[in-house]
């Protein structure tokens, strides 16, 4: 369960990216076309992150010093996480590599074995203190609350991201947040 939930912030967040990425139009500084010509546009990831928090302090009935301690927690937790997923996943592809090869190397092997677990501990470990965090900020219900508001919002923004995809000019991701009552 913990593994799902922190993969699933982990894909959010390798989303957001991803969106935030597809956000510029133009070089680094330059106004997009459909910004006002003063004030710089907030890129996807950073208005997706203030929605999440918005719903999610009145999902969970948070305080401002609840969630301003609960966004630290998963902003701290983010990098360090997202680089043991990118090691582990190099990981793996040194793995395929090794047994790939004829005759597979017993030595080579064993080293990128050792690496793929080494990875997958240093991953569970991160996730271990994010949710020894999530006990420190949140009370056992609004953790529960926390769980489960995540994993409908990750679906929720997994489906815009498809509809946005799937159909050229469809309601979606850029330029506007849906405005139903869904986190």
């Amino acid at each position: 369960m913990r593994l799902r939930i922190f993969l699933a912030l982990g894909s959010i967040l390798l989303a957001a990216a991803s969106l935030a990425a597809q956000e510029r139009l133009g070089p680094p500084g330059e106004a997009s076309p459909q910004a006002p010509p003063v004030r710089r546009q907030v890129p996807a990831v950073e208005r997706l992150e203030a929605l999440r928090y918005q719903r999610l302090q009145g999902a969970l009935g948070l305080t401002d010093e609840q969630t301003q301690a609960l966004r630290r927690l998963v902003t701290a937790n983010r990098e360090a996480l997202r680089e043991s997923i990118e090691r582990e996943q190099a990981a793996v592809q040194a793995l395929e590599r090794t047994l790939a090869s004829e005759p597979v190397d017993e030595g080579a092997l064993a080293r990128s074995l050792d690496a793929v677990e080494a990875a997958r501990a240093e991953m569970e470990r991160l996730r271990r203190e994010q949710i020894e965090g999530l006990s420190r900020v949140l009370t056992p219900e609004q953790r529960a609350r926390y769980l489960l508001f995540n994993r409908r919002f990750d679906a929720r923004l997994r489906e815009l991201i498809e509809e946005r995809r799937g159909a050229p000019g469809a309601p979606g991701i850029r330029g506007r947040v849906p405005s139903d009552s869904r986190p």
